[in-house]
Parts: C-alpha cells; structure tokens; sequence
C-alpha cells in the first residue's frame, strides 16, 4: 500500500512541472500475473449457477489452475513481482524508500516519469516527452482517466483546477 506522503509528492511533483496526470486500472490484474511457484498443481470446480449450466459453457467438472488468479493467497505477491518485473524492463527504478513508487529517468538524469502502485490501480505522471505509449503497452488497463473525468484514487476523488492546482477530496465518499 502506497503511503500517503507517496501520493501527495507524486501529485506535487505533477503540478510543479504541470506534468500529465493518469489514474489506471488494471484489468483482470493477478490473472496477468505469473503462475510463481507452485508445489502442488491446484483443481477448481466451475460455478454452478444456473446461467452457467444452461450455456453449458463448462463441460468438465474440474479444472487445473495454470495461472495466478484472485483469491489464492500467493496472489497479490506474484502480482507486486510482475508489475515491478514489467516496470523495471521498460527502465523504472523502484524507489528505496516507498516501494509501491517507481521512477524514470531518461538519458541525462532528469525524472520523466512516476508511477505510484496500489494493487491494480496506479497513478502515473510523466513529462511531455516520456513515451506514455511504451507503458501503456505493458498492461492490459481496464480504464484509464485523466484530471478531466476527476478519476478516484484509493478513495480520493481528483480534479484539475484551472490554476494547474489539484484538488483532493473525497466527497462521494
């Protein structure tokens, strides 16, 4: 989990260099993860509801588990790994400090981007010439807003203000 002095460096960094702003999902984030390792195969049952049968969409009575997937408690572990794994192949740094923070710095040493992680939802804030489209390609997003569609946060409701400011509230909460 992302501390809170994470966040508001991240946000204050986006409106000091009047960055752009992205809040993410992830879809289906653990069954993009990797299947980590595992001792034992593992078996599931399909469901049994009746929308299930009738579409007779599961033909056997048990499967085998070859990913990651929701519920297993290795899960959010092998999921951290592949987002770090992924971040760190497209040259993010984590951070020493906050490790749901990570860092790029292109050739000269000048930050370009952050990307602040709390399980499959992430803020990214990157300069005009970082290549967004690199890291959008490493994920499968489920959504992705800017300041514009005032996006939530980890309960935080966003908006860009005209001055450039951002302001942070929670009032549907």
């Amino acid at each position: 989990t992302p501390s809170r002095l994470a966040f508001l460096t991240v946000l204050f960094i986006n409106v000091s260099n009047r960055w752009t702003l992205l809040i993410a999902d992830v879809q289906a984030a653990f069954l993009q993860g990797s299947l980590g390792k595992r001792v034992l195969p593992l078996y599931m049952r399909p469901p049994r509801d009746q929308i299930s049968l009738d579409a007779n969409v599961f033909e056997a009575a048990l499967y085998e588990i070859k990913g990651n997937t929701y519920g297993l408690a290795s899960a959010p572990l092998e999921w951290a790994r592949e987002v770090e794994t992924r971040l760190e192949q497209l040259g993010f740094k984590k951070q020493s400090l906050e490790p749901c923070l990570y860092m790029f710095y292109d050739s000269t040493g000048a930050l370009q981007c952050l990307v602040l992680v709390h399980v499959d939802d992430f803020v990214i804030s990157h300069s005009q010439v970082f290549d967004i489209e690199s890291l959008k390609n490493k994920f499968q997003w489920g959504s992705m807003q800017t300041l514009a569609e005032e996006p939530t946060f980890c309960g935080r409701q966003l908006k860009g203000l005209d001055d450039g400011s951002i302001l942070v509230h929670q009032r549907d909460y």
